[in-house]
């Protein structure tokens, strides 16, 4: 069911049209990895983005009319202390992972569901300023600690 080119026809298309969500990711790493790895990787784009994307614009007109356009990013606006609110979901990120990653121990997974519900309170707090950019990372982290099972961390220990 094949044309000349080697290409599947039609038929053989809607045959297979079809596909599970859990066909796209890789059979030896837990969707709660992943879910960690996208989280981390997103809250180090958020600390670099307050160095480099302008967050804040400016306008000003001189007595002559010239008018002059600007813009700050928000470290340059609010000085290096913001880095410290740009790194709370990273710190909270690598806590949970290491949470999940001591599930046999007492209390790590009430531990993980609290920073988890920890970063959620955070976002609800700023969320008129940077909690709408943390939204991402809350939802994987609360995925993350979701889907974990005691096998799946088991079952690959390179975390």
């Amino acid at each position: 069911m094949e044309w000349a080119d080697g290409t599947p026809s039609r038929r053989l298309l809607s045959q297979y049209s079809y596909i599970s969500f859990s066909s796209l990711w890789p059979v030896n790493i837990p969707r709660a990895k992943w879910a960690l790895v996208i989280a981390g990787l997103y809250s180090l784009g958020i600390i670099v983005a307050g160095f480099f994307v302008p967050m804040y614009s400016s306008l000003s007109v001189t007595s002559t009319g010239k008018v002059t356009h600007g813009s700050a990013t928000l470290v340059a606006e609010n000085g290096l202390n913001i880095v410290f609110v740009l790194s709370v979901p990273l710190i909270l990120t690598f806590a949970i992972w290491t949470a999940l990653r001591l599930h046999t121990r007492r209390g790590a997974m009430a531990l993980a569901w609290t920073l988890a519900g920890s970063l959620a309170l955070f976002n609800l707090v700023a969320m008129m300023t940077i909690g709408l950019f943390i939204v991402p990372v809350t939802i994987c982290l609360l995925y993350a600690c979701s889907r974990f099972s005691r096998t799946s961390f088991a079952q690959a220990s390179d975390i």
